[in-house]
Protein backbone atom coordinates (compact mmCIF):
# COMPACT_ATOMS: atom_id res chain seq x y z
CA UNK A 1 0.00 0.00 0.00
CA UNK A 2 2.91 2.14 1.04
CA UNK A 3 4.55 1.69 -2.67
CA UNK A 4 0.95 1.92 -3.84
CA UNK A 5 0.87 5.69 -2.21
CA UNK A 6 4.27 6.70 -3.54
CA UNK A 7 3.29 5.98 -7.11
CA UNK A 8 0.54 8.13 -6.93
CA UNK A 9 1.90 10.72 -5.41
CA UNK A 10 4.81 10.85 -8.34
CA UNK A 11 2.62 10.26 -10.92
CA UNK A 12 0.64 12.97 -10.08
CA UNK A 13 3.25 15.20 -8.98
CA UNK A 14 5.31 14.19 -12.74
CA UNK A 15 2.60 15.41 -14.66
CA UNK A 16 1.28 18.71 -12.87
CA UNK A 17 5.28 19.74 -11.84
CA UNK A 18 5.84 18.88 -16.07
CA UNK A 19 2.88 21.39 -16.95
CA UNK A 20 3.53 23.96 -14.66
CA UNK A 21 7.78 23.79 -15.81
CA UNK A 22 6.78 24.11 -19.49
CA UNK A 23 4.46 26.96 -18.50
CA UNK A 24 7.31 28.48 -16.60
CA UNK A 25 9.57 27.98 -19.32
CA UNK A 26 7.95 30.04 -21.73
CA UNK A 27 8.04 33.06 -19.55
CA UNK A 28 11.75 32.48 -18.38
CA UNK A 29 14.81 31.21 -19.90
CA UNK A 30 16.28 30.57 -15.97
CA UNK A 31 16.97 26.78 -15.87
CA UNK A 32 17.10 26.84 -11.66
CA UNK A 33 13.91 28.65 -11.89
CA UNK A 34 11.93 26.13 -14.38
CA UNK A 35 12.99 23.40 -12.02
CA UNK A 36 12.33 24.96 -8.76
CA UNK A 37 8.65 25.46 -9.78
CA UNK A 38 8.47 22.38 -11.33
CA UNK A 39 9.34 20.29 -8.40
CA UNK A 40 6.96 23.21 -6.19
CA UNK A 41 4.20 22.46 -7.75
CA UNK A 42 4.79 18.60 -8.12
CA UNK A 43 5.21 18.62 -4.26
CA UNK A 44 1.84 20.79 -3.38
CA UNK A 45 -0.10 18.56 -6.11
CA UNK A 46 0.92 15.14 -5.73
CA UNK A 47 0.79 14.87 -1.81
CA UNK A 48 -2.78 15.89 -1.99
CA UNK A 49 -3.98 13.79 -4.88
CA UNK A 50 -3.08 10.38 -2.73
CA UNK A 51 -4.10 11.38 0.38
CA UNK A 52 -7.62 12.03 -1.44
CA UNK A 53 -7.27 9.09 -3.45
CA UNK A 54 -6.20 6.34 -0.43
CA UNK A 55 -8.09 8.22 2.53
CA UNK A 56 -10.84 6.07 3.45
CA UNK A 57 -10.13 3.59 1.30
CA UNK A 58 -6.98 1.64 2.87
CA UNK A 59 -8.70 -1.50 3.94
CA UNK A 60 -10.87 -1.86 0.72
CA UNK A 61 -7.69 -1.52 -1.64
CA UNK A 62 -5.72 -4.17 0.61
CA UNK A 63 -8.33 -6.71 0.56
CA UNK A 64 -8.55 -6.22 -3.14
CA UNK A 65 -4.57 -6.06 -3.98
CA UNK A 66 -4.23 -8.61 -1.29
CA UNK A 67 -6.42 -11.41 -3.30
CA UNK A 68 -3.45 -11.35 -5.62
CA UNK A 69 -0.51 -11.88 -3.78
CA UNK A 70 1.57 -14.66 -4.77
CA UNK A 71 3.01 -15.89 -1.15
CA UNK A 72 6.26 -15.02 -2.08
CA UNK A 73 7.61 -11.53 -1.15
CA UNK A 74 10.06 -11.32 -4.33
CA UNK A 75 7.17 -12.29 -6.73
CA UNK A 76 4.42 -10.22 -5.20
CA UNK A 77 6.10 -6.69 -4.78
CA UNK A 78 6.89 -6.77 -8.54
CA UNK A 79 3.36 -6.48 -9.62
CA UNK A 80 0.71 -5.56 -6.23
CA UNK A 81 1.57 -2.60 -5.53
CA UNK A 82 0.39 -1.74 -9.61
CA UNK A 83 -2.80 -3.50 -8.88
CA UNK A 84 -3.38 -1.47 -5.76
CA UNK A 85 -2.48 1.60 -7.23
CA UNK A 86 -4.93 1.23 -10.35
CA UNK A 87 -7.68 -0.23 -8.01
CA UNK A 88 -7.32 2.97 -5.88
CA UNK A 89 -7.40 5.38 -9.17
CA UNK A 90 -10.60 3.30 -9.98
CA UNK A 91 -12.33 3.97 -6.27
CA UNK A 92 -10.74 7.45 -6.48
CA UNK A 93 -13.41 8.07 -9.67
CA UNK A 94 -16.14 6.38 -8.43
CA UNK A 95 -15.50 8.77 -5.68
CA UNK A 96 -15.83 11.83 -8.01
CA UNK A 97 -18.66 10.65 -9.68
CA UNK A 98 -20.65 10.07 -6.23
CA UNK A 99 -20.51 6.07 -6.05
Amino acid sequence: MVIAFIYQMFFVGLIAGAIAAVLTSLATEEADIVGVVGLVVGTVCGIPAAIFTFRDRWRTIEAVSSRYCAGMLNLSILYVPTIAWVYANVRAVQKLGGR
